[in-house]
């Protein structure tokens, strides 16, 4: 691990870019914008905390995209950058090369640090919710470093390790290898099982919420329990390299070389009636489908097109790029698809809603890329010994308080320890009004957060805030209150389920 100062801040360099805007047809497609690098694309893309856009290119270079498509900054690697970029809860974006480092990026370009390996890298970067990162890498080696670049460990395999690693909400790491195997490793790096496919295993795995685990390996689609036992095996006709994804009804959703789009059963009694049906394409499909809150299942295709269809197979529509499309489509939470073509244009598309909530809705779980279970409320509860009757109960205040689970969980406090209610806090007071803050965990995607206001108690109207960063690196929101409009306010945070739209009594 090298730390980099300002000395090498030089590197950073500002590239020219092409932008269009939103073009409607081409079958029904809104694409919003392209941006164009000086190269193939074939990494996907992951989003920041403010929504800017990371992709990797064989120009070398890790682009940070505007959501208006503008060029931000574009970080220099020594080789092709076909990994996908991840981004850490402080928006430090982690970036892979086949010049054998992964580097340490902040969220204006600034390099903090780099990790030399002895091989090029492909795998794409997972970060767990220590900050922990894993990476596979062609030098046979699994990484996993800590948050400030040092190496806590290696875990070696039999051949190159091109599949993307996946962390359990206990932290064991799965991932394939070149050598047939699927491995799975625990937090400290120790061997907990291994399956001989039999074939390369270069696609990423998906984790259902039970622990069940989907990857391909081969022409094949397994489906593991988190023992390692094999709980079903579906055959394709090609390469299963696409990634699988999740459907809020536990649908799963693959690409394969032979040109479809599978949705799979995974409760089906039988191989035969697993494929609820699939959808086919004019060439191999190694992009790993995203599939969004309303139902619609995004990914490209090696027809050089990008496709959406409904859960029902239906196409919705299509976009023809200039060239093959592998990188896999993101999902931001405005509901914008972004993903890259051969042709060297990364495409942001109007697409109909946030990514779905299920357990593995799109390559590497989120925007963010983080390849890791997310946080839950469930999980939240399991650490703390609590379930959900009872003392569980998102309304229930166990620790006498007056502060619900759910508001516990929300602002990272334990639910058996009384607290205050220190939110929304006064941070500042300027000439507009009074600016009021309060902790937001991206990471969490099942809760939605409501700043309202009231004069009376009575009438609450909801408030915007803004996301940023606070100097320590803490994700906040900000709420500013405007001077003059009322001798005396009332404000209030409203933390919801994110599948709930309006606020619980």
């Amino acid at each position: 691990m090298r730390n980099l100062s300002g000395n090498l801040i030089s590197r950073i360099t500002l590239l020219l870019a092409s932008t269009g805007f939103l073009f409607a047809g081409n079958d029904g497609a809104q694409k919003e914008w392209s941006y164009q690098t000086d190269d193939v694309i074939v990494a996907s893309s992951a989003i920041g905390w403010d929504r800017t856009v990371y992709t990797g290119a064989d120009d070398h270079f890790v682009h940070a995209v505007t959501p208006e498509g503008s060029l931000k900054w574009a970080f220099p690697a020594g080789d092709l950058v076909r990994a996908s970029p991840a981004v850490g809860a402080d928006g430090t974006v982690y970036a892979a090369s086949w010049d054998f480092f992964v580097y340490a990026i902040d969220n204006e370009g600034i390099p903090i640090w780099l990790f030399e390996t002895d091989g090029m890298i492909t795998s794409s970067p997972a970060i767990d919710r220590e900050g922990n990162i894993y990476f596979g890498c062609n030098d046979h080696f699994l990484y996993a470093l800590n948050s400030e670049g040092f190496l806590r460990w290696v875990f070696p395999t039999g051949d190159w390790i091109e599949s993307s690693p996946a962390v359990d909400a206990d932290g064991n790491v799965y991932f394939g290898s070149w050598d047939g195997y699927f491995h799975a490793v625990s937090r400290d790096g120790d061997l907990l099982w291994d399956y001989d496919t039999g074939d390369v295993v270069f696609s990423s795995p998906a984790i259902d919420e039970d622990g069940s685990l989907y990857f391909g390996a081969g022409n094949d689609l397994y489906a593991m329990d988190k023992e390692g036992e094999v709980l079903w095996v579906f055959e394709t006709e090609g390469l299963v390299d696409s990634s699988p994804a999740i459907g809020p009804d536990g649908t799963v959703y693959v690409g394969s070389a032979d040109g479809h789009l599978y949705s799979l059963d995974p409760s089906a009694d039988s191989d035969e009636s697993r494929m609820r049906w699939s959808f086919a394409t004019d060439g191999a499909i190694y992009s790993s489908p995203a599939v969004s809150e309303g139902g619609i299942i995004y990914f490209g295709s090696n027809d050089n097109r990008v496709y959406a269809v409904d859960e029902d197979g239906g196409l919705v529509w299509k976009y023809e790029t200039g060239d093959g499309v592998e990188s896999s489509p993101v999902i931001g939470d405005d509901g914008a698809v972004y993903l890259g073509s051969f042709d060297g244009h990364l495409y942001r598309f109007d697409g109909d809603s946030p990514s779905a909530l299920s357990a593995w809705p799109q390559f590497a779980v989120d925007a963010a890329r983080a390849g890791s279970v997310p946080e839950s409320y469930a999980l939240w509860l399991t650490r703390h010994g609590l379930s959900e009757d009872g003392d569980g109960d998102p309304l229930a205040d166990p620790a006498g308080d007056g502060i619900a689970n759910l508001l516990k969980y929300a602002f990272g406090l334990a639910p058996d320890v009384p607290a205050s209610a220190p939110y929304p806090a006064l941070s500042e007071t300027t000439e507009e009004g009074l600016v009021y803050e309060f902790p937001l965990d991206r990471r969490k995607r099942d809760l939605l957060y409501r700043p309202r206001e009231s004069v009376d108690l009575t009438e609450w109207n909801e408030l915007p805030y803004e996301v940023t960063e606070s100097p320590d690196a803490v994700t906040v929101g900000r709420i500013l209150l405007l001077v003059g409009q009322a001798d005396r306010r009332f404000l209030r945070i409203d933390v919801l389920p994110a599948n709930k739209t309006t606020n619980s009594p």
